[in-house]
């Protein structure tokens, strides 16, 4: 008799961990394709993730003195978008009056922004603060960038520095 219930045990657990691979396996293919049809039907501009106002946004150095480590700094921002993630539009990099850039995130991943988005320009509200971008995170952001295997493998040294996670942003035609 125990050797029935062990047998119909195994039956069963055999069938439910069959069962449940088969939905992860449906499960993770379905957003790719929802996030592959989603990418290709983004617009190039517009109001992407929380919908926001241009009024009273500032350039991305005037708040850079404002974030103290540690701490998060609420603001709204603009500048001219440098580069976007070319794998899903997930980040993307916008460019200070100095010249160099602020690497920007979009809370909770909860929306992306289109891959062609380059040269135009975005207002952004969010938060600013210091972050430790580590070499794999950097070499990570380089190869969704589309960067040469040979750049990614330059990279050897974190990062800090501010950044920026976005709630939500607008993207128009540079003025």
């Amino acid at each position: 008799m125990k050797r029935f219930h062990y047998l119909t045990l195994a039956v069963l657990v055999g069938f439910g961990m069959t069962a449940c691979n088969q939905a992860d396996e449906a499960a993770s293919a379905e957003p790719m394709a929802t996030e592959t049809s989603t990418e290709a039907e983004l617009p190039s501009t517009g109001n992407f993730g929380k919908t926001i106002t241009e009024d009273g946004a500032v350039t991305l150095a005037s708040i850079e003195t404002e974030v103290v480590p540690g701490e998060e700094y609420a603001a709204k921002v603009e500048g001219e978008i440098v580069e976007v993630c070319q794998k899903k539009g997930c980040w993307m990099t916008v460019k200070k009056d100095d010249g160099s850039v602020v690497r920007v995130t979009f809370k909770d991943y909860g929306f992306f922004v289109p891959k062609d988005a380059a040269g135009k320009w975005v207002v952004m509200e969010g938060v600013a603060f210091y972050d430790t971008l580590s070499v794999a995170t950097l070499q990570h952001y380089a190869e969704d960038a589309g960067k040469p295997a040979e750049e990614v493998a330059k990279i050897t040294e974190p990062e800090y520095k501010v950044t920026f996670e976005a709630e939500g942003v607008i993207i128009k035609q540079k003025n």
